[in-house]
């Protein structure tokens, strides 16, 4: 409030504040954590496609704990598509319902706290990925199905491809 001349108060015109900085924009939403999330997606995703750890299985043609029967794909008790719902979809609904649950309870900033559940959920996947295709590729053991997998002949397999590999 100002004093005009004549004695009378007067409001003194509000001032705009400046919006946020594009530097408090980022850090608020966490670019620099999205893109370290992304980074390690990458690098899971490069790793998945690697060839797996190689051994020499000559020696070990009578080894029970690499001889279960094999289960085809289309048998498989949880398919990929499974997967993806359970591992991803479904924990990223519950955070979505929590997030919006909370914010009816009075939280103020959903958006952000929003951000920080599917960050810390994306952020986990992407660092189990890496961690297990990396373990698998250095020092991983044969598949329990190895064995009817590869239906070796004279200690070598006779299949290959994802036949083999993938599981």
């Amino acid at each position: 409030m100002a004093v005009c001349e004549s004695g009378e108060l007067i409001d003194e015109p509000k001032r705009e504040m400046p919006g946020p900085s594009l530097a408090q924009r980022l850090q608020k939403y966490s670019f620099v954590d999205w893109l370290m999330c992304y980074l390690l997606l990458g690098l899971g995703a490069h790793l998945d496609t690697r060839p797996p750890f190689e051994q020499y299985i000559g020696n070990r043609l009578d080894d029970p704990s690499i001889s279960y029967p094999h289960t085809p794909r289309e048998l498989q008790q949880i398919t990929t598509t499974q997967l993806y719902v359970c591992a991803l979809w479904l924990p990223l609904g519950v955070i979505v319902v929590l997030q919006l649950l909370l914010r009816r309870a009075g939280r103020v900033d959903l958006n952000v706290e929003l951000n920080q559940a599917m960050l810390g959920l994306l952020s986990s996947l992407a660092l189990a990925l890496t961690l297990v295709c990396f373990i698998k590729i250095n020092v991983g053991r044969l598949r329990p199905d190895f064995l009817a997998r590869c239906v070796p002949i004279a200690g070598k397999c006779s299949r290959s491809g994802e036949e083999v590999t993938e599981g």
